[in-house]
């Protein structure tokens, strides 16, 4: 018997339950104790009377540390903090001899007991991330994965559980300091700080948006395998990490951030999980979940050359009749349901804002023939530019300062003043959110009362393409970023040359990186070949309207 313990609230419910049923469709013999974060969650639960499932309220979990730890925290940082608390509970008030926790946004393809295999007699099992080198974020992040570790009731087992529990009490906040960030970067050194911790070594634990690229996937036998390209060791997926999942009523269901994903990894993985939370949308739709949803709109030329074209008659006339043509956009009827599941599954079935599953070349060339096809639907002559502020706790992507712009087809002088109202120690800049675009920069300063500083043209990361003729960015999520600043009250002012690119311009841009065999490593030491794919579905993604 395997003990496993989970925790979510309402709006995790459709992910946590994926992730449930999931396991159980791969495992036997198991229990699961999963902490419901609210009383929709219990009830939920208690409802559903799952057979290997036992629901935790908060009001039988939480002790009186917890609830004062729980005023002064968010409910994210409450939820770190809660990690080690949950595990120390479910271990000891139910005496089991070994606990694995699993994050609510797993998804299992095969038995994690394989994983549990491999600890022997250890007493501590952690996952690393695995990162690709070029998303490494060990020294923010750190070495090691919450989402899958697993811990026996003995000596060594809870004394870096209660060490690990007592630590999250004194401090777990979502921004770093002092070495620390969240409950995570605790576990960087406990290979040396404590006896008997092993690091799994399975690679099919633990895929996830930030390795997924060292992987080819591909069916045997009925079973999702992986063969790691490096090396050609092959293996058996056993669970991915769907972090910071979207569900967008405008945009791609998909990850966020600019994490570049293989075509089949959104086939054989993204789309199934799809798949599984649209079988769930019954069970949550009356309590606070995230649900797959119908877009209330979509782009006309998403809609008539990629998605239209590969229905039959029938079901053609059928979308037709439910989304209305407003422009160069259309517009969900709102007399339709948006959560009519034989509508959405026909959206997963063909794709549709599956987050770039046009990225295979040959199908781009099929609907890319001549410049005239590819025109921008709008004439476009207002951009909006967008600034997110990161501050001690990290960047705030729900508050974010923007204005609407004037641009052009031609190269056009700009000069952008941002105001900024408190403290923060860096930014993200997106020049022209949701087009592709080129500039140069001429000059970045913070003004605050009379003092003006100078920040370096050079960001700290970015996606576009350095060009003699300026930075490019073929997609349409252009980003620069820079941190490490000290910055107060006063304003940010960005200036220099941009123009916005259409769509045939960004399409020929990628063309001409995909024939060609040299590696461009210019002024901000990009190497345009990871972006490529990312860049192919999104230049089809026209800005929305504000």
């Amino acid at each position: 018997m395997q003990y496993y313990c989970t925790l979510f609230n309402s709006k995790y419910a459709s992910r946590g339950l994926a992730m449930l049923k999931s396991l159980d469709e791969n495992s036997k013999d198991y229990k699961i104790y999963v902490f419901a974060f609210d009383d929709e969650t219990f009830l939920l639960l208690k409802s559903l009377n799952l057979p290997n499932v036992i629901p935790v309220s908060l009001s039988e979990f939480e002790d009186d540390e917890l609830k004062k730890i729980k005023q002064e925290r968010t409910f994210q940082e409450y939820c770190w903090t809660c990690t080690s608390f949950s595990i120390l509970y479910a271990i000891t008030k139910f005496n089991l001899p070994q606990i694995t926790y699993l994050d609510a946004d797993l998804l299992f393809f095969s038995d994690p007991e394989t994983l549990l295999h491999e600890m022997k007699d250890q007493s501590v099992l952690i996952t690393e991330h695995r990162y690709t080198e070029k998303y490494d974020q060990s020294k923010t992040s750190g070495l090691y994965c919450i989402q899958f570790l697993s811990f026996k009731n003995d000596e060594y087992g809870l004394e870096a559980l209660r060490w690990w529990k007592n630590r999250c009490a004194e401090w777990c906040y979502a921004r770093h300091e002092d070495g620390k960030f969240g409950d995570q970067k605790y576990l960087d050194d406990w290979t040396t700080r404590f006896k008997n911790v092993h690091v799994l070594r399975h690679l099919g634990g633990g895929l996830a948006p930030w390795n997924a690229q060292q992987y080819d996937l591909f069916y045997e036998n009925d079973r999702l395998q992986g063969q790691e390209i490096s090396t050609g060791i092959q293996f058996p997926v056993v669970f991915y990490h769907f972090h910071d999942f979207k569900f967008p009523e405008i945009g791609a269901w998909g990850h966020s951030g600019d994490y570049y994903l293989k075509f089949d990894v959104y086939q054989l993985i993204y789309k199934k999980y799809l798949l599984k939370l649209l079988e769930l949308n019954s069970l949550c739709k009356n309590i606070n979940s995230d649900l797959i949803k119908l877009p209330k709109k979509v782009s006309a030329y998403e809609w008539e050359k990629l998605f239209l074209p590969k229905l039959d008659r029938t079901d053609r006339d059928h979308f037709r009749a439910i989304y209305k043509n407003n422009h160069s956009f259309y517009d969900l009827d709102d007399s339709f349901d948006q959560m009519d599941s034989s509508a959405i599954l026909k959206l997963i079935q063909y794709d549709f804002r599956l987050e770039q599953s046009y990225n295979d070349y040959g199908k781009i060339r099929e609907f890319v023939s001549e410049p005239g096809e590819l025109n921008d639907l709008l004439n476009q002559n207002t951009v909006r530019t967008v600034l997110y502020l990161k501050k001690e706790s990290g960047f705030d992507w729900e508050n974010y300062i923007f204005q609407n712009v004037s641009c052009s087809r031609d190269m056009a002088a700009f000069d952008i003043r941002f105001a900024i109202g408190e403290d923060l120690n860096g930014f993200l800049w997106m020049p022209m959110w949701k087009s592709s675009c080129v500039l140069n920069i001429r000059e970045i300063v913070y003004e605050s009362n009379s003092e003006v500083e100078r920040i370096p043209l050079k960001p700290n990361h970015t996606n576009g393409i350095t060009k003699e003729s300026g930075l490019y960015f073929f997609h349409t999520h252009p980003t620069l970023q820079w941190e490490s600043l000290q910055l107060t009250k006063g304003y940010i002012r960005i200036s220099g040359e941009w123009r916005v690119l259409n769509s045939w311009e960004a399409y020929q841009g990628i063309q001409e990186l995909l024939d060609s065999d040299r590696k461009q490593n210019g002024f901000f030491s990009i190497n345009p070949f990871p972006f490529l794919w990312l860049t192919s579905v999104r230049i089809f993604r026209r800005i929305k309207s504000w």
